[in-house]
């Protein structure tokens, strides 16, 4: 178990290792959730899972968003599924090798911190505003 930990530190501590910190965060969220759902099911407690699973997804309401702006940076961290993540994190290191290639690591953090903010204001812009989706 220690070896486990001293790679996820190392990963942390190295320079240049911003793709692998970010998948890192994505997993480490991921099992936080699926643990947290596992246990307070079992337990007769779901309702608290999702009052804590609301904290972390990004409402489509401006207004709900005035009340949980940390939504904004922690929906892209956060999955549902083990597909859901599967997917993502392969997608993600892929275009993720290419891009820390041409850009660089620390930039690709930038990338995907802000391509993440901008994308949930596009989807919230998008959810409210256009017409197909009032009724939903």
């Amino acid at each position: 178990m220690s070896s486990v930990l001293d790679d996820v530190k190392s990963a942390f501590s190295k320079s240049g290792n911003g793709l692998n910190q970010i998948i890192l965060i994505n997993v480490i969220v991921f099992i936080f959730l699926i643990v947290s759902k596992v246990l307070l099911t079992i337990t007769g407690f779901a309702d608290i899972y999702g009052a804590i699973s609301e904290n972390f997804f990004l409402p489509a309401s401006f207004d709900k968003l005035l009340y949980k702006p940390w939504t904004l940076i922690t929906y892209f961290f956060t999955h549902e599924s083990f597909f859901h993540i599967l997917f993502n994190m392969l997608f993600l290191y892929w275009f993720g090798l290419l891009i820390s290639e041409f850009l660089g690591s620390k930039r690709l953090i930038n990338l995907y911190i802000l391509g993440g903010i901008f994308s949930g204001l596009i989807y919230m812009l998008v959810y409210n505003f256009v017409p197909y989706y009032q009724d939903k």
